[in-house]
């Protein structure tokens, strides 16, 4: 209601002109909500809302010292922000190991021993939800060749004889690929019992 009065006293006063037309908006925020609106505005900037006219005007910055800021940084002193670093510290650095120490094989629990075995903190023998597929092999010699390669196998027992189930990862499905027929097996999204 107030932008809308203000765009008409602007038209009557002949303020707004025929080739440059703009519109007038008001912050929602009072003394009571401003932190809010300020959180809010910065949230959206990260998650990348072109809203930073918006989020300098929530910081009591006026469009001209927004337009000005931005030209002295990006064009002016550009070569010198760019040589800026930030200060070394524990968030800033990163020696790439992730995580703690691993423990001795002896301090495992059976299912820390589990894990070690199966290399389950690797993340390319994780599987979660749809990405689980199990590929199937009904000929026994094949299935053994795998097994001999360290893939584990749960061998089932059907009315037609045995499937040896092998739950993918990353290398089973290069070394199946490349080395076995489309005979050889199928792809399961379940395991059988």
């Amino acid at each position: 209601m107030l932008e809308d009065w203000v765009s008409l006293q602007m038209k009557l006063r002949n303020f707004i002109y025929n080739n440059y037309e703009f519109v007038y908006k008001i912050m929602n925020m009072t003394v009571f909500n401003a932190d809010d609106v300020r959180k809010t505005e910065l949230q959206m900037a990260q998650n990348g809302i072109p809203n930073k006219s918006r989020l300098c005007a929530v910081n009591n910055l006026s469009p001209s010292v927004m337009l000005g800021n931005s030209i002295l940084e990006n064009q002016v002193f550009s070569d010198i922000f760019n040589n800026w670093q930030p200060m070394k510290t524990s968030y800033t650095q990163s020696n790439n190991t992730g995580g703690r120490p691993e423990k001795e094989i002896e301090n495992l629990t059976p299912s820390g021993e589990n894990s070690k075995e199966n290399d389950t903190n690797n993340a390319d023998n994780r599987i979660w939800g749809d990405n689980l597929n199990i590929i199937c092999v009904i000929n026994q010699t094949k299935a053994e060749n795998l097994m001999s390669k360290g893939f584990k196998c749960i061998p089932t027992k059907t009315t037609n004889g045995t499937i040896y189930q092998f739950i993918t990862n990353h290398e089973l499905e290069n070394y199946v690929n490349n080395n076995f027929s489309v005979r050889d097996f199928f792809i399961n999204k379940n395991l059988l019992f």
